[in-house]
């Protein structure tokens, strides 16, 4: 199994992430300065110290 490209693989990524606690706090427009790639955004993530009852 190879690694997936795309949103199937980001959907993936951002479901693992939630499972394990992470929120997304902040997107930022991705600069680009002549890169070729599909991303549009960076997500800053965050992941609460409290546990979630102590929100």
């Amino acid at each position: 199994m190879g690694i997936e490209s795309g949103s199937r693989f980001r959907t993936k990524v951002a479901a693992a992430l939630e499972r394990h606690g992470y929120e997304e706090a902040a997107t930022f427009p991705y600069v680009k300065d002549g890169w070729e790639t599909d991303t549009e955004h960076w997500a800053l993530l965050i992941k609460s110290l409290l546990p979630l009852e102590g929100r």
